[in-house]
């Protein structure tokens, strides 16, 4: 029984040895199919090199490492100087504010700098400034560039000034010589019954008054309501000047006097007064005489 199993695997072996020599290829192949063929690749390297339209690839050599420095910004120096305020300030024909304004530089603005003139401190640049070339104040002015080539100017001649002349009073000046005037100022009852004429005059001139003459007339009668009567002390200081009154009249003062027309007065009549007033008593000295149309209440 041992014996038939082991024949049984001899000729299994046998078998199978001889299925696998049918397999073998008969021919061996001239070059092994994962082989490289070297004498063709460095055929095609080498033809690859002499073919000036292959672009051979290269390897960048490692590039130094460039630092750049930022450049100093530079800060130009005007060629042409320029002038700035720190407050707005006047430009005139001249050095000084008796010269007549044309402009002003204000904060912010610049002008060019054409001139100088040094004889003051702070000086004064002569600048442009739209169609005016004219004097600025140094005091808040910053010039910026060479001032040193600037000509020095020569200051223009100073402005006579325009005299106005101003009154110094609005007030009437006083006449020379005796001067008054004259109104009436209506009707009084000094005694019960009766009509008085009241007068108010103003001494106006440089004379004082010592007298008056007095005449009343009824135009629409032609009769005398009053006069002529002479008196040395009519000068009432109040209305309606009833009375003796003061025997002078001062310069600039003013007095009133009472003169009897009626009982009753002819009312609605027109009247003239006409008075005369002298320095002196009696009429004397100097005189001058005024009159006064009105018509009665």
């Amino acid at each position: 029984m041992m014996r038939k199993h082991k024949s049984s695997f001899f000729l299994v072996v046998i078998l199978l040895l001889l299925v696998l020599a049918c397999n073998l290829p008969s021919t061996k192949p001239d070059t092994p199919l994962n082989e490289v063929d070297i004498n063709a690749t460095l055929t095609s390297i080498a033809l690859a090199r002499n073919d000036p339209t292959t672009a051979s690839p290269v390897q960048p050599a490692d590039a130094p490492t460039i630092t750049i420095t930022p450049m100093i910004p530079l800060t130009n120096t005007p060629t042409i100087p320029m002038v700035n305020v720190s407050t707005a300030t006047n430009c005139r024909k001249g050095p000084g504010i008796v010269y007549e304004y044309l402009t002003g530089l204000l904060v912010g603005e610049k002008a060019e700098v054409v001139g100088k003139y040094t004889a003051t401190t702070p000086p004064y640049w002569v600048v442009k400034i739209d169609s005016y070339t004219c004097w600025l104040w140094g005091e808040y002015a910053t010039v910026e560039g060479n001032t040193s080539s600037l000509p020095e100017m020569t200051p223009p001649p100073t402005p006579t000034p325009t005299v106005t002349n101003t009154p110094t009073s609005t007030a009437t000046p006083v006449p020379s010589g005796p001067a008054f005037s004259l109104s009436f100022d209506g009707l009084a009852n000094c005694s019960a019954g009766d009509d008085y004429a009241v007068l108010k005059w103003t001494n106006a001139g440089s004379v004082v008054f010592q007298s008056a003459k007095v005449e009343i007339k009824d135009l629409n009668t032609s009769l005398d309501l009053y006069g002529l009567a002479l008196s040395n002390s009519p000068f009432g200081a109040t209305s309606p000047g009833c009375g003796a009154g003061n025997s002078s009249l001062d310069l600039a003062s003013t007095a009133y006097a009472a003169y009897y027309i009626g009982s009753p007065a002819p009312s609605g009549h027109n009247i003239r007064i006409s008075a005369t007033l002298c320095s002196q008593d009696g009429a004397a000295g100097d005189c001058v005489t005024r009159s006064v149309d009105a018509t009665l209440p």
